[in-house]
């Protein structure tokens, strides 16, 4: 490589990296994407277009580049940053066994932590993803004025909140009321009819439901 082509490369990818900072992530991209036309297998420019797809969420193609960069040249922050890519995506399995390889490759406390962190986030939203395909279904006490009313949820979760969907027959907005308590939920549902009596329902507690963090990555 000639002086002036490292100088023409170094001032592309600084220009690609203050696009990114000022978090105009589509002229990063851009720009990344014209050095790779050049150099196609360089790690560094790979990892860094990545990174700029996760921050937009498309990771389809951050996944695409970080496997690339994995087949040239393994490191701690490709397994990383495939791990992140690939737990946004659904792909909980291969975002673990990601992780596991990083965690492997870990110089530092800090970094083990953070590997940690995200194994235990698959771990939780594994269970979150079986609690979903559930179909759970409780009983609300009937009055003996009313046949015994079924009620049915779904709840899952997203990156920042719980989502619950209760099912009842008879129940309209002006008829229900929702209360948070300091560990559950409860819906109380008035059903048409009944003047006389309400019917509480708690479907899930929420002690143990953690919340992740959208990541800096």
């Amino acid at each position: 490589m000639t002086p002036t082509l490292f100088l023409i490369i170094k001032i592309w990818m600084e220009a690609a990296h203050k696009n990114f900072m000022y978090g105009n992530y589509a002229g990063a991209i851009e720009m990344y994407t014209k050095l790779l036309g050049s150099f196609p297998e360089n790690t560094d420019i790979l990892l860094c277009r990545a990174i700029a797809y996760i921050r937009t969420a498309q990771y389809d193609p951050a996944i695409a580049d970080l496997e690339s960069s994995e087949k040239i040249k393994k490191t701690f922050q490709t397994h990383l940053r495939l791990g992140i890519a690939q737990f946004f995506k659904g792909k909980l399995s291969d975002a673990r066994s990601n992780f596991k390889d990083a965690r492997g490759m870990a110089d530092s406390d800090s970094e083990k932590t953070l590997i940690s962190s995200w194994i235990q986030k698959c771990a939780c939203e594994e269970g979150l993803q079986s609690a979903t395909r559930l179909n759970q279904s409780a009983t609300v006490p009937s009055s003996g004025a009313h046949e015994e009313t079924k009620a049915q949820y779904d709840w899952y979760q997203s990156a920042g909140h719980v989502n619950m969907v209760l099912r009842v027959r008879g129940c309209s907005r002006e008829t229900l009321h929702v209360a948070f308590g300091a560990q559950e939920l409860e819906a109380t549902i008035k059903l048409q009819g009944d003047d006389s009596k309400q019917y509480a329902y708690t479907p899930v507690s929420y002690t143990h439901l953690t919340l992740p963090t959208t990541p800096y990555v």
